[in-house]
């Protein structure tokens, strides 16, 4: 393994991020979710004309596949009993308001399976749990570009509003580049951040 695949293995099981900002490496717990978030606004065009915010570009995507009902198994070994045991944490999405409480067709499951080796039946629910927080938080993406700023960091919270969909939610960042450019473009950034959907509940 290479100096930043340690660091990030030891950033997840630390439950930290892991970033360089300049030539500065920072290993630091992850964005709290009660923080105050950087907002940015969408605002639908009127009469067929375009839509403003402020950005200049703004692209939302989702991954399909976390998008189905996620389940992830963690199978450890208990050598005081000498026995093997599973542990199970399941992200399932809301069924539809509209058909709330009424038999729903059966959705399609991905599976995720995990061996590791000398975890208590705790730590490996624990670890069930991280994993399936890691994985779903990849399934809802933004980029944004346009006029940067000095005070969003990789540690701080996003928020995607005024859009009307299901990408008006919070964001956390995975990464800001900031460029200068001697032109018409000024500072300016590329943002890239993601989350799992809202309607998304993990359950051990």
């Amino acid at each position: 393994r290479t100096q930043w695949d340690l660091l990030t293995y030891l950033a997840r099981e630390e439950q930290f991020v892991v970033y360089v900002k300049g030539k500065e490496l920072h290993f630091e717990p992850k964005p709290d979710p009660s923080k105050d978030p950087y907002v940015f606004q969408y605002v639908p065009g009127t009469t067929g004309g375009a839509p403003t915010g402020n950005f200049s570009g703004l692209t939302l995507s989702r991954n399909l596949t976390l998008a189905k009902d996620i389940k992830v198994f963690v199978r450890s070994w208990n050598a005081k009993n000498k026995k093997g045991f599973t542990k199970k944490a399941q992200a399932t999405h809301n069924k539809s308001p509209v058909l709330k409480g009424a038999s729903q067709p059966a959705r399609d499951v991905q599976e995720y399976n995990y061996t590791f080796a000398g975890l208590t039946p705790d730590q490996a629910q624990q670890r069930a749990n991280q994993i399936l927080a890691e994985l779903t938080q990849h399934e809802m993406k933004i980029s944004v570009d346009g006029p940067a700023d000095n005070i969003l960091g990789i540690t701080d919270i996003i928020e995607l509003r005024g859009s009307g969909t299901a990408w008006d939610q919070t964001y956390f960042p995975d990464s800001i580049v900031r460029s200068m450019d001697g032109g018409s473009e000024g500072y300016t950034w590329r943002i890239e951040a993601k989350n799992h959907s809202p309607e998304s509940e993990p359950s051990a």
